[in-house]
């Protein structure tokens, strides 16, 4: 599992998952991003990458079964006496390096770095509306002002969760619709996540509308079936 720190989810999903049977470790992104070894390689085989942490563990990529990846960004506090130039130029090449890495993990990955996040595309308000939208889901069309500046989205009462091939509504709610649902795991599929959070409203004629998604959601909403959910998915 990788997370930051502070990132209450992390240490909630493994403590659930471990109840589980399924022995996580908790790898924070300062102790990958500070590990007194790294290999990475690229070729025709594909992506290995070798870590060793400050206390002692060793990831090798080759020997993982399955990832709960929750990076956002890589740390940089160690290149705080770098010049300016410098420390931007060393931000690109870890985030590049990182992005490769996180990109190739083996295993059952929930989610993988893309061009655009480490753990999933991040996306803009307006570009999460658009891929909704055009997954099927109701949405709202006016998330910004006219002069293109995102503005706050409505409050939300319900989250889905869209771990795989299996759908979770928070607080074990009664799920969405069947149409809302499809249309969940469609954008799933169009971002290429295999874990989303998936933010809505349910109106009281069943209408239910999208606010927002995530690929690194609070997952605490999600109680135990997310965490069974998260279990099937990992050790598939």
């Amino acid at each position: 599992m990788l997370s930051h720190p502070g990132d209450p989810s992390g240490p909630w999903a493994w403590r659930g998952l471990a109840a589980r049977g399924i022995p996580a470790q908790i790898v924070t992104a300062e102790e990958l991003a500070f590990s007194t070894s790294l290999t990475h390689r690229l070729g025709r085989a594909g992506v290995f990458f070798d870590v060793t942490l400050n206390d002692g563990r060793v990831l090798a990529g080759d020997r993982l079964r399955g990832t709960l990846n929750r990076l956002v960004h890589v740390p940089d506090d160690h290149l705080a006496r770098a010049t300016p130039a410098d420390r931007a130029y060393a931000q690109h090449e870890l985030t590049a390096l990182f992005t490769s890495v996180l990109a190739g993990l083996e295993g059952n990955v929930l989610n993988r770095a893309t061009g655009r996040g480490l753990s999933g595309p991040w996306l803009s308000t307006a570009e999460w509306v658009a891929e909704a939208g055009r997954s099927g889901l109701t949405v709202d069309r006016h998330p910004v002002r006219a002069d293109g500046a995102e503005v706050a989205r409505p409050t939300h009462d319900q989250v889905v969760f869209v771990v795989g091939d299996r759908l979770v509504t928070s607080g074990a709610r009664v799920g969405p619709p069947p149409e809302v649902a499809a249309g969940c795991h469609r954008l799933a599929r169009r971002c290429g996540v295999g874990l989303l959070g998936i933010e809505m409203t349910s109106g009281s004629g069943g209408t239910w509308t999208f606010v927002g998604a995530t690929p690194v959601p609070d997952l605490r909403p999600g109680g135990a079936p997310l965490l069974d959910a998260l279990a099937t998915a990992l050790s598939a």
